[in-house]
């Protein structure tokens, strides 16, 4: 038998044609649109409810890319879409990504991988058990003087089961998963001419996720859960709270932002910052005493000093500087926030995750203490410093289609009309 055929099989056909000649289906150099073979192939394999229009898409891409549909190198999915109707997704592996990439003849390979933490500190290898927030992937293009960089959300990508559970592959390998999605982001940037309009796999599973998106409960409160155990994180931290408090309230504050890029559940969030205020004040009580904290932190990580004009709701102490004030929104602008009411948010709930609440919507920075601000800077330069400004303050960005968010944008821009009234009426009398 020739060593070139090919059998095609399928267990009911839907057309007469059920050997086929490997040789018919190849793409020829004179081909411009799939041949009849082609097509009854295409729909053996799946793909039966494409438009004409869908399918000359499609080999566009397949001859382009040189990747073979009957091989399962390249393929098109059917996918719901978010307000009713069907669409089609060229997906590959991402694999094909990089074979793609090296039939240019420009791709310089893969430089670094790295997993970032919910205090944006970046890892090259991810150790933890809990997913990273997101994953960053650098990868060269011959002649290109800087690399292509691509960053992927674990929060935007995860998949999820129909009960809001992980799926099998995210769950057990949320690093992995993320770090493709995060390296064909690169690749499509470094080739687009080659890759633009392609996904692979891992980046469209999120497409079947159920709405709204994946909801992790603390364990045991009667809901399943095959998220994170909070409740068991929150205890290991807490069980070094004698012997380093510092450290716990910056793994504390830690945790909380990883938490809020995964869930919004009140329980859990409050959970962590309940943990964080009693670690701090444990940090605060000794501070009182005269006794020196012990911590292994890092400097720059340090918590902003504690003090008993610091109090954690702000009341009281100086008033943090015009060069304070300055910085924290050169900084909060630098992450990608531009609205007004949006930057104090921000800036509200990063002394949230510090665990020095503030009471109200935050009006002005003139609210603030020096302390307050001490510890919003304290985390916003070392975002800058490792490259994750955006980042990091993207984990506390307000969305307006929220409504809860939307709530309180609302309730600032009100409050800042107020305040604005009240000044302008108060330089009139003067």
């Amino acid at each position: 038998m020739d060593q070139e055929k090919r059998l095609i099989v399928a267990e009911e056909p839907k057309s007469a044609l059920v050997l086929q000649d490997r040789r018919a289906l190849a793409i020829t150099d004179e081909q411009y649109q799939w041949n009849p073979q082609q097509v009854a192939a295409l729909e053996q394999l799946g793909v039966e409810n494409a438009s004409q229009a869908d399918l000359m898409v499609f080999f566009d891409y397949a001859k382009r890319t040189g990747l073979d549909p009957f091989m399962r190198q390249i393929y098109m999915i059917e996918r719901s879409k978010p307000g009713g109707g069907k669409r089609q997704t060229i997906q590959t592996g991402i694999d094909g990504f990089r074979v793609i990439a090296q039939r240019t003849g420009k791709y310089g390979g893969r430089v670094k991988m790295e997993w970032a933490d919910g205090s944006g500190r970046w890892y090259e290898m991810w150790p933890f058990d809990l997913p990273p927030v997101a994953a960053r992937v650098y990868v060269r293009r011959i002649g290109w003087p800087d690399l292509t960089v691509g960053v992927a959300m674990f929060r935007e990508y995860a998949a999820t089961k129909y009960n809001g559970d992980l799926t099998s592959m995210w769950l057990k390998m949320p690093a992995g998963q993320l770090a493709k999605c995060a390296e064909a982001q690169a690749l499509r940037t470094a080739f687009p001419l080659d890759l633009g309009g392609m996904y692979v796999d891992e980046e469209m599973e999120q497409a079947n996720n159920p709405e709204p998106g994946p909801t992790i409960t603390v364990p045991g409160d009667g809901a399943p859960s095959n998220g994170p155990d909070w409740s068991k994180m929150i205890d290991e931290r807490m069980a070094k709270v004698q012997e380093d408090p510092d450290a716990v309230v910056g793994a504390l504050q830690a945790l909380f932002t990883q938490a809020k890029g995964m869930t919004k559940d009140p329980k859990i969030l409050n959970a962590i910052l309940t943990a964080q205020r009693e670690a701090k004040a444990v940090l605060d009580q000794r501070a009182d005493s005269g006794e020196k904290p012990k911590s292994t932190r890092p400097a720059r990580e340090q918590s902003a000093p504690a003090s008993k004009d610091d109090g954690e709701g702000g009341t009281t102490g100086h008033p943090a500087t015009s060069p304070q004030k300055a910085k924290m929104m050169r900084l909060v602008r630098g992450g990608g926030i531009t609205d007004a009411a949006a930057q104090h948010l921000v800036i509200s709930r990063i002394l949230t995750a510090a665990g020095m609440v503030h009471t109200g919507p935050l009006v002005t920075l003139s609210d603030l203490t020096q302390g307050q601000a001490g510890a919003v800077l304290e985390m916003l330069e070392g975002a800058e410093q490792d490259g994750t400004i955006d980042v990091v303050v993207g984990q506390f960005e307000p969305n307006p289609e929220d409504a809860e968010d939307a709530k309180l944008l609302a309730a600032w821009t009100a409050a800042r009309e107020k305040y604005d009234a009240a000044q302008k009426e108060a330089k009139t009398r003067k």
